[in-house]
């Protein structure tokens, strides 16, 4: 009989990732969901018969003989068919976003589905009280992964106002040519920083902007509210759980585009399928002329962007911590050795 201890259960951990560019979110994920589930009680034992994966669902590869557990983000309300076969062979997933919840319960009605949403380090994006600059530019900041959907198109678009303000500039952060660039009051940058790095970046900042088509959870935009950093954002999939207007500047003049969900987890706004077995989903484009109007808003009346922005922090210490996610994590576990695992092998541990 396999002793097994009821309230500390054992996970074999199945997944590892060290990622820039598209491969942050889940590296931060991954790596963050591993320590906070060790601090919540959780043990790490790779003869434990539960195996947890953080991975997107096209991905995904159980491991024969264990319950293997799929924790996952998606972007939008379609789930793809690599999506779809990757969820059939999880025995219980674990998602980041309401939004999804629903999609993955509607698809698989007797598949357990649990929401954990991810975290944030408050610690290292701590938290600094805004003022409106003197002496150098007012900064509006955007990080994101180095892809069409995350927005920066738009903002380049609605940068218009602001490309003779020498007062103001536009900081773009991706990650993956490794250029520092200035062009008049734009700066593109894709320097591998650290973490640490990265939260400096964000505190030097006024503002963040995020107008994504959508997202599974948002990480860099909880941690610039984390730092205090009021956002301008799209309210539409996951951002509609880190955000709200009394803590930011929701577009809500947006439209829903279609979109295609490619096999291999992609996104594409082309007017034809991109490949074979490409599926019609939607996406939140923001409009151009609201976003550049809450960009002016926000430099003009920078006293209630501020106060915004501290209400951003304190919604993020609220509500999405890593502590907070490990002990959910670890109460999602619980129920799956309870649910899952025959019965004898759920005694408790002896001494």
């Amino acid at each position: 009989m396999r002793n097994l201890n009821v309230e500390y259960p054992a996970v074999c951990w199945a997944t590892d990732y060290d990622g820039i560019g598209n491969s942050y979110g889940y590296s931060v994920h991954n790596a963050e969901s591993r320590k906070a589930l060790a601090g919540a009680g959780a043990r790490m034992d790779p003869a434990a018969p539960i195996a947890f994966h953080v991975a997107p669902a096209h991905l995904f590869r159980p491991l024969a003989g264990k319950i293997n557990v799929l924790y996952m983000a998606w972007e939008t309300d379609t789930l793809p068919e690599a999506h779809r076969r990757g969820i059939e062979k999880a025995d219980a997933v674990i998602v980041t976003a309401s939004f999804l919840e629903r999609v993955v319960r509607d698809a698989f009605p007797e598949k357990p589905v649990y929401l954990c949403h991810e975290g944030v380090d408050t610690e290292r994006y701590a938290f600094v009280r805004r003022v409106k600059p003197t002496g150098r530019p007012f900064r509006f900041l955007w990080v994101g992964a180095p892809n069409a959907r995350k927005g920066w198109e738009l903002l380049i678009r609605a940068w218009r106002p602001f490309i003779d303000e020498g007062r103001a500039e536009l900081y773009l952060k991706t990650t993956i040519t490794n250029r520092f660039e200035r062009h008049r009051n734009v700066i593109f940058d894709s320097r591998n920083l650290s973490r640490n790095e990265l939260a400096d970046l964000y505190r030097s900042a006024h503002a963040f902007l995020f107008p994504s088509f959508g997202e599974g959870f948002g990480l860099t935009m909880a941690e610039a509210m984390a730092t205090g950093l009021p956002p301008i954002y799209t309210p539409w999939s996951s951002l509609l759980d880190l955000a709200d207007e009394r803590c930011g500047y929701p577009i809500n003049d947006f439209k829903l585009v279609p979109a295609w969900a490619t096999p291999d987890g992609g996104l594409s706004t082309e007017t034809h399928p991109p490949c074979r077995n490409a599926v019609r989903t939607r996406l939140a484009q923001a409009r151009t002329g609201e976003l550049a109007a809450a960009m002016v808003r926000v430099y003009r009346h920078y006293d209630e962007a501020a106060l915004k922005g501290v209400r951003a922090a304190e919604r993020i210490r609220d509500r999405f911590t890593w502590d907070r996610a490990g002990r959910r994590l670890l109460a999602i576990l619980k129920e799956v050795q309870r649910t899952c695992l025959p019965a004898q092998t759920c005694v408790p541990a002896t001494a």
